[in-house]
């Protein structure tokens, strides 16, 4: 749980990583692995599904619909692929319909043997009681200053220091916002 622009789903998704990794079985990247399994924002639209299948960019829907969370359940009830555990992340979870919501208690109540959950959160509140009472909270706290500028000179060489400076003031911590903001 964070600002949005911290890092938490790339932490999700290295941990994640780690969570499924089976000693002496080659991996493949996270984003491609058979055991983590990611439910995304679909389309928003059969033209946008159209422009996806296409391979060119499409507009998402705003909510993570119940239809994602119960295909990810169906996977569930299956083994996991290179080995004995699965990893599912909700990036974010405060993105979830409340159907999906609901739907993906009953996962979170019972999990699958070898299932780890990883909810990311950019507003906790937002989740139900029922969730977060579930879940362990990994807090992510705002950086200084100094650390979103080193971010920003790493990753946008091309930035003047006038930018740079804007963009570290109106990030308040989030390397993701400062990122956004040079850009």
């Amino acid at each position: 749980a964070g600002l949005e622009g911290l890092g938490k789903g790339s932490f999700a998704r290295a941990a994640a990583a780690e969570l499924v990794r089976e000693p002496g079985v080659p991996q493949p990247p996270a984003d491609r692995h058979p055991d983590i399994l990611i439910p995304e924002h679909p389309p928003e639209n059969k033209e946008e599904a159209k422009k996806r299948e296409d391979g060119q960019p499409y507009r998402t829907k705003r909510s993570i619909p119940i239809d994602e969370i119960r295909t990810l359940q169906h996977r569930l009830t299956t083994r996991p692929t290179l080995g004995s555990r699965r990893a599912v992340i909700i990036d974010p979870a405060d993105d979830l319909e409340k159907s999906a919501v609901n739907a993906l208690l009953k996962s979170l109540e019972e999990p699958p043997v070898g299932t780890y959950f990883l909810l990311v959160a950019h507003r906790p509140g937002r989740l139900l009681p029922t969730i977060r009472s579930r879940c362990r909270t990994l807090r992510f706290q705002p950086l200084p200053p100094p650390e979103v500028e080193q971010v920003l000179r790493r990753a946008a060489p091309q930035a003047d220091a006038q930018t740079i400076a804007a963009a570290v003031a109106a990030a308040e911590g989030s390397p993701g916002a400062a990122l956004e903001f040079v850009e």
